[in-house]
C-alpha cells in the first residue's frame, strides 16, 4: 500500500511539473534555444544559475530529468518531423522558482546507411589486391565511395585495384557518403608478405656454345615441372620455356630477367631474378639512353617523359606495362610523349632507341600512381568467382552491339577468343573454361567504343 501510494504522489508530480508556471518567475527563466546538425539537436537553457534544476521532454516520447544540472543538452531523433520540446525549471533549494514553457523543433533526420567491405589477394603476386564495396542506404543516392590507406587517399568508385611495395599491417578503410547526408565506413586490416614469404629463391646458370659463343643455354633453379617459368633475355625476346637456348645478334652484356611461380591454389606466388650475361661475338657501337618525367600537377596520372641522351639516335619507342598482363601494353613514340595512367599501382615503363649504326639500347623505370580514373572503374565482376567449369558476367549495355570476347592468362597470352550478340539492357554472358589450366585470366569485352574488364581465378 504505501509503495502505491508513493507512486501516485510521484506520478501527480510529474503532471503537475508539466503545467505549472511559476510563482516568482523573476528568479528563473525556463525558456532555451537550440541548434540543429542532421538529424542531432542541441538545447542550451538561459537559466544557467547552479542551484537551478532542468527538466526537458523532447517530444519523441524520450526524457532527461532532474538528476543532473542539464542546462546544455543533446538529443538525437531516429525520424523526421516536428517534436514539442518542454523544457521545466525548479530551484534545488527549497525556494519558490518553477518554470517551464515550449518550443516547436523541426528535424529532418538522416536516413541510416552501412558500406561492406571485401578484399581478395591476387593468387600470383601476394603484393598486389583488389578490393570491393558495397553498400546499403535508405533513402537518397549513393554518391561517393573513397579508399583510405593507413588514413591517406588512394581512390575511388566501387573497387580498388592496389600494389604494395612492401610487405606488413595495412589498415584499409572504404568510406560512404550518401547525398542526404549519411557518412559510414568500414575498415580492415591486411597482412601484405614479405617477398622472401613464398620460399622461391630463383636463380640461373649459362653456358655459351663452343662453336657459336652467342648460342647460351640457360637452366633455372628450382628446375621443377612444378612450377612455371618467364625469361626476359635483356633482347627484346621472352620465352615460358623451363630451359631454354637463345641466340643473341651482337656480344655485350645484357640483363637477363626470370621470373618463376609457384602454383598452389589461393596461395600460388611469384619471384624473379635478374643477373648479367656477357656475350662474346661482335659488339654493336655502344650507345646510351635514359629518361625522366614530370607529373601534371592538376592531374598527378597524367606524366610527360623527357629523353635524356638521345644524341645520333634516329628511333625512340616507349613501352609501358603493368606487371605481365597484356591488357595493360601501351606503345608510345616521340621524344616528349605524354601518358595518362588509368589507374592505381606501379607500371613499368621502357624506352628502346637505335641508332642510324645499328646501336640498341634501352632504359626502365618503375611509375606508381595513387589515383583511379573514370575510365578504368569500368571493371565488372565474375561469379562464381574462383571457378571451375564456366564464368558468369552480366554487362549493360546502352545499345545493342556485337561483344567481343577475349581471354588471356596471366603470362598475356591470348587463350580464348568468342563473339556475342549484345542486346540493349541487360545481357548474361557465360564463359565455358573448363579446359583452361588453373590459373588466373583476364577478360577484355569490346562493344562499340567501349572496353569493359574482367578478371576470373580457375581452380
Amino acid at each position: 500500500m504505501g509503495n502505491k501510494l508513493y507512486t501516485l504522489i510521484s506520478f501527480t508530480l510529474f503532471c503537475c511539473l508539466g503545467t505549472a508556471r511559476a510563482q516568482d518567475t523573476t528568479l528563473c527563466n525556463p525558456n532555451f534555444g537550440y541548434s540543429l546538425s542532421g538529424s542531432q539537436a542541441f538545447f542550451q537553457a538561459v537559466d544557467t544559475h547552479a542551484q537551478v534544476r532542468h527538466y526537458w521532454n523532447f517530444g519523441d516520447t524520450t526524457a532527461a530529468g532532474f538528476n543532473s544540472n542539464l542546462s546544455t543538452v543533446a538529443h538525437t531523433y531516429s525520424h523526421t518531423g516536428v517534436y514539442t520540446v518542454t523544457h521545466i525549471i525548479r530551484d534545488s533549494l527549497g525556494g519558490s522558482c518553477f518554470d517551464s514553457t515550449a518550443q516547436s523543433v523541426s528535424v529532418m533526420a538522416t536516413p541510416p546507411c552501412t558500406v561492406y567491405l571485401q578484399a581478395q589477394r591476387d593468387t600470383v603476386d601476394h603484393h598486389i589486391y583488389d578490393f570491393y564495396a558495397s553498400y546499403a542506404i535508405v533513402g537518397g543516392v549513393h554518391d561517393s565511395i573513397t579508399w583510405f590507406i593507413n588514413d591517406s587517399v588512394v581512390g575511388t568508385g566501387s573497387s580498388l585495384l592496389h600494389y604494395y611495395l612492401a610487405g606488413g599491417t595495412y589498415t584499409v578503410c572504404a568510406r560512404l557518403i550518401t547525398s542526404l547526408g549519411c557518412q559510414t565506413e568500414q575498415c580492415q586490416q591486411i597482412v601484405v608478405e614479405n617477398p622472401d614469404s613464398c620460399g622461391i629463391a630463383p636463380s640461373f646458370s649459362y653456358v655459351a656454345d663452343s662453336s657459336y659463343t652467342r648460342h647460351l643455354y640457360f637452366r633455372p633453379l628450382p628446375d621443377s615441372s612444378g612450377y612455371s617459368y618467364l625469361w626476359d633475355f635483356g633482347d627484346g625476346s621472352y620465352t615460358s620455356v623451363r630451359e631454354p637456348e637463345h641466340y643473341y645478334a651482337y656480344g655485350g652484356s645484357y640483363t637477363v630477367t626470370l621470373f618463376v611461380t609457384k602454383h598452389n591454389g589461393a596461395d600460388s606466388c611469384q619471384r624473379h631474378f635478374a643477373s648479367v650475361v656477357n656475350v662474346i661475338g661482335p659488339v654493336l657501337q655502344t650507345c646510351s639512353i635514359s629518361f625522366t618525367y614530370t607529373r601534371n600537377p592538376s592531374n598527378p596520372n597524367e606524366v610527360t617523359f623527357n629523353v635524356v641522351d638521345s644524341a645520333g639516335t634516329d628511333s625512340l619507342s616507349w613501352l609501358i606495362m603493368k606487371g605481365t598482363d597484356s591488357l595493360h601494353l601501351v606503345h608510345l613514340y616521340g621524344h616528349t610523349p605524354t601518358y595518362t595512367f588509368p589507374d592505381s599501382g606501379c607500371y613499368l615503363v621502357l624506352l628502346f632507341a637505335g641508332t642510324p649504326a645499328g646501336c640498341q639500347s634501352f632504359s626502365q623505370q618503375a611509375i606508381c600512381t595513387d589515383s583511379v580514373l573514370p575510365a578504368a572503374r569500368n571493371f565488372i565482376s565474375s561469379y562464381p568467382n574462383p571457378a571451375v567449369s564456366q564464368a558468369n558476367i552480366n554487362l549493360n549495355l546502352s545499345q545493342e552491339n556485337a561483344i567481343h570476347i577475349t581471354i588471356f592468362n596471366s603470362m598475356g597470352n591470348q587463350v580464348l577468343t568468342t563473339v556475342v550478340a549484345g542486346n540493349k539492357g541487360p545481357n548474361h554472358i557465360t564463359l565455358p573454361i573448363s579446359n583452361l589450366p588453373t590459373g588466373i585470366y583476364y577478360v577484355q569485352m569490346q562493344y562499340g567504343n567501349e572496353t569493359s574488364r574482367s578478371k576470373i581465378q580457375k581452380l
